[in-house]
């Protein structure tokens, strides 16, 4: 087998964040693999669903928040937040 053809295993991994939607598990992991770059990973129910590999962990972040703003997904912080600001306009 070629070494080529093996998949590198990542240095570390970092859960940036994890929340309910729609009655599914939605997470977002960095996997840092050195000089290879930062994979964003996004999970819905452990399921991989999609990714990208970027230069950098800032550029990494960056994209990751970037598409979770995109999508409308609030963390908790966010939607704790969101729903303290409707109570006190009620």
């Amino acid at each position: 087998m070629s070494t080529s053809s093996i998949r590198p295993v990542p240095a570390s991994t970092e859960l940036l964040f994890s929340f309910s939607r729609n009655g599914r598990q939605i997470e977002c992991e960095l996997r840092d693999f050195g000089q290879r770059g930062v994979e964003v990973q996004f999970f819905s129910d452990r399921e991989l669903f999609y990714g990208l590999r970027l230069a950098t962990h800032a550029l990494a972040l960056d994209w990751a928040e970037a598409e979770r703003r995109g999508w409308g997904w609030l963390t908790e912080e966010e939607a704790a937040a969101a729903n303290d600001l409707r109570l006190a306009l009620a």
